[in-house]
């Protein structure tokens, strides 16, 4: 590596980071399994603090993660679209990247537009962090979509015994 390059990598971590926490809830249920917007705020913000970044904002929505026209997450997005043309780093915080989203399409454009587009950085607390390598981040989104399958069909199903009955 030349001189020149580890002089700019150098530069650019002692930059601050925004980070952006981005919470999200389906249903009163998750209240229950340890997913709550408090439980999330806490563990988001004790991450921010860890790894010394600047909290920037907090997000949160109450809608399924297959909708990517969920209100906070579109105002984060802007939010982190604004601060990038400001020349400042961003990073967006959530405890899962099923919190993020659970459509694979939206996942795949964010990828392209924040991490390759923006260099916007992704973090998941309770999946290892900084998510930096594209197929760990698409192959779990395949895996968030698949899983909200699943669960849309295990509830559809059991509607229609409940019915039946």
């Amino acid at each position: 590596m030349s001189a020149r390059r580890r002089s700019s990598l150098r530069a650019r971590s002692d930059e601050e980071i925004i980070a952006l926490i981005y919470k999200r809830v389906s249903s009163d249920d998750q209240e229950k399994e340890g997913m709550s917007l408090p439980v999330q705020d806490t563990e988001c913000t004790r991450y921010v603090v860890a790894h010394q970044m600047v909290l920037g904002g907090i997000y949160q929505d109450v809608q399924t993660g297959a909708n990517p026209t969920r209100s906070d997450y579109q105002r984060m997005l802007a939010e982190a679209r604004a601060l990038r043309a400001q020349g400042k780093r961003v990073a967006i915080i959530c405890v899962l990247q099923s919190r993020f989203g659970r459509d694979l399409e939206e996942l795949a454009n964010a990828w392209k537009h924040l991490v390759k587009g923006l260099d916007v950085e992704l973090h998941a607390t309770r999946d290892g962090g900084h998510c930096n390598d594209e197929m760990t981040f698409l192959i779990r989104g395949v895996m968030v979509q698949r899983e909200l399958t699943v669960i849309s069909d295990g509830v559809r199903h059991s509607f229609a015994r409940a019915r039946a009955a």
